[in-house]
């Protein structure tokens, strides 16, 4: 079943499994829910920033806070699956430009 086949996956030799081998299921959900909700925050107060006006200071603070949500909840997928099968994933052909155009927006933010 499809429940087997994604428990066999957390139990396989991902480098967060090495990492951190003695998480449970429950403890690598609760990791993705915290680090997706934590960075999505962040992402929607630096959002909130711009609400006071588009100043150059405002801008550098809605960057900083926007990038920093963005790594935190892109990093959240690693509690599931593991940051080598995160980024096989994400450069699988079907996949590629998608991937090439979100890290270039987070990059062209950073700017």
């Amino acid at each position: 079943s499809s429940t087997e086949s994604i428990l066999s996956s957390f139990q396989d030799d991902s480098a967060f499994a090495k990492i951190c081998p003695n998480l449970t299921y429950k403890q690598r959900i609760i990791g993705f829910l915290t680090c997706a909700s934590v960075g999505y925050v962040i992402s929607f107060i630096g959002t909130l920033t711009l609400f006071n006006g588009f100043s150059s200071t405002n801008i550098r603070i809605f960057a900083v806070l926007y990038i920093l949500g963005n790594i935190i909840a892109l990093c959240a997928t690693g509690f599931l699956l593991g940051p080598k099968a995160q980024c096989k994933k994400m450069w699988d052909p079907s996949r590629r430009f998608s991937t090439a155009f979100y890290l270039a927006m987070i990059i062209i933010v950073f700017a």
